[in-house]
């Protein structure tokens, strides 16, 4: 089911309205998704007080309307303008529901207190080990913020710049990264966050999935793996697109070697450009010190080539190393 079809089945479910499959299928999703779950509190605190509020406005409405009305108008009409009033009364509720429900998830960072920064300067990067054993990927001139009460109930982060994360799953603390006025949020994840522009920020997912918000534009964006994302906060848009072969940053993976084996070199490269080299294994031991970063797949390839004074043939998708 998408969205739109799990948001029907939550309201018909909150009514009484659904199956006794449909119940099965709703509790079980309520048990094992911290999204839905919150989504159903909040509709279900909306369903409990919205109704009284909205029948008084109502039926003030409506006496006045019947007062409007011919004597004899046939009860047909008077049937007409009731169901009117009903739906008129559904369409409030369904409004407010709405803007609850597409409300961007900032409250978190009311409690927000600023605890370790952390900061980079030009070429340089920094890796960041959390508590809760999440680890994060400073690039060049970013700083990130960790929320002083980190993993005591919400995993908060804010970040000025550019970072790569690899967040630890756990379901009942959901990991927020704030940057300039949106939140990414994550149960567990790895993703890339590039806001060093004033209004400009682009998400890139590489596994699990994330709920984008900002404070201005209401909704949310979900991402899947290989999905980058690019938000204007000038123009109030959100670009979703999905990349063939997304492959992480050089920074992230870590391109620059000393003294590094030839086996942890070719490690870097495959996952870097998604592929497999094959190598003599008489040859993994070889210690090398050499930089990839800025380079392209081909570029790499050669560099690799004059590095170990071999020949590197393609065969298929593999990529076989010749001494």
């Amino acid at each position: 089911m998408n969205h739109n079809e799990i948001y029907n089945l939550l309201i018909r479910y909150l009514d009484g309205e659904v199956t006794a499959e449909e119940t099965v299928v709703m509790e079980e999703l309520l048990k094992m998704d911290a999204y839905w779950k919150n989504e159903f509190e909040i509709l279900n605190t909306i369903n409990q007080t919205a109704p009284d509020l909205i029948k008084a406005n109502t039926d003030a409405n409506w006496e006045v309307l019947k007062s409007q009305i011919s004597a004899n108008n046939s009860s047909r009409t008077v049937n007409y303008w009731l169901s009117l009033s009903k739906y008129a009364t559904a369409a409030v509720i369904i409004f407010v529901a709405g803007w609850f429900l597409f409300k961007p998830t900032n409250t978190e960072f009311l409690s927000f207190d600023t605890g370790k920064t952390y900061k980079t300067g030009a070429k340089e990067t920094q890796t960041v080990k959390l508590v809760d054993g999440s680890k994060i990927i400073l690039n060049e001139n970013s700083t990130l913020i960790v929320d002083d009460n980190f993993n005591k109930t919400n995993r908060l982060v804010i970040l000025k710049g550019e970072a790569y994360f690899e967040v630890s799953k756990n379901a009942k603390k959901p990991f927020i990264a704030k940057s300039l006025n949106t939140y990414t949020k994550v149960l567990g994840t790895t993703f890339e966050i590039e806001a060093r522009l004033p209004n400009s920020i682009e998400v890139s997912l590489y596994e699990g999935k994330v709920e984008f918000t900002t404070a201005t534009i209401i909704g949310k964006t979900i991402l899947i793996p290989g999905e980058k994302l690019a938000c204007s906060l000038s123009n109030s848009s959100i670009e979703k697109t999905k990349v063939n072969t997304l492959t992480k940053d050089s920074w992230v993976t870590g391109l620059s070697f000393k003294d590094a084996t030839l086996d942890e070199i070719i490690k870097k490269l495959e996952s870097q450009y998604k592929i497999t080299i094959l190598i003599p294994t008489n040859r993994k031991n070889e210690q090398y010190t050499v930089s990839f970063e800025g380079q392209n797949l081909q570029s790499s390839i050669r560099l690799l080539e004059e590095l170990t004074d071999s020949k590197i043939t393609k065969k298929d998708s593999d990529y076989i190393l010749i001494p």
